[in-house]
């Protein structure tokens, strides 16, 4: 697997800690997610050295995140820091050599039917802003997906798991059906589960 690493590192005063991670934590701040080549990024703030920001986005190869990053949205990011005080200090490529992710010993999908494709817009604002950081902060979990065909009006949410007891274990806990289960039911009706072995 290629992939190239735009990392960036910037340093900020205290009194600013607060606006900028308001800033990285609102959804309309641009990320790149949107661009043809973009995999995913990372917003760290230092624990051992406060005051800094270390920024790292993950792109097929170095040309998308080019074209990216000669963007307004992109512009729009550097003139916000530099509004923030926070001064860049590093900047670097990486270029992919070994990439090590956790085991999944069990893949959870479960289907559903929407209530309309009028719900979509509102499932899909839950499920960026709250429903996948629950799933992924249980104990076991890996990472979570979802997916809507909305012509079907289906959706689908895909968990991969350590293990089936601890997919289990969270399913049945009072917490996931008070806060997932009661907000997904005002959108969906659940139609089936798949409980799956991955091969690799």
């Amino acid at each position: 697997m290629t992939a190239y690493a735009r990392y960036t590192e910037f340093t900020y005063a205290a009194e600013s800690q607060a606006q900028i991670a308001e800033f990285w934590a609102n959804p309309e701040t641009p990320n790149g997610q949107d661009r043809e080549g973009f995999r995913q990024s990372f917003v760290f703030d230092s624990v051992e050295q406060p005051g800094t920001l270390r920024v790292l986005s993950v792109w097929d190869s170095a040309a998308p995140f080019d074209d990216y990053y000669a963007t307004p949205k992109h512009d729009h990011i550097l003139e916000r820091l530099d509004e923030l005080g926070a001064v860049r200090s590093v900047r670097d490529g990486l270029e992919l050599r070994r990439e090590v992710q956790p085991h999944a010993g069990h893949i959870r999908i479960i289907r559903s039917a929407l209530h309309s494709a009028d719900v979509i817009d509102d499932l899909g604002e839950f499920w960026r802003s709250e429903g996948r950081a629950f799933i992924e902060a249980a104990p076991g979990a890996i990472r979570a997906r979802a997916y809507v065909q909305p012509d079907d009006l289906l959706f689908i949410i895909q968990v991969w798991w350590r293990s089936e007891e601890e997919a289990t274990t969270f399913v049945s806990s009072p917490e996931h059906d008070d806060f997932l289960g009661a907000q997904l039911r005002q959108w969906t009706t659940r139609t089936d589960r798949a409980d799956l072995t991955p091969l690799d």
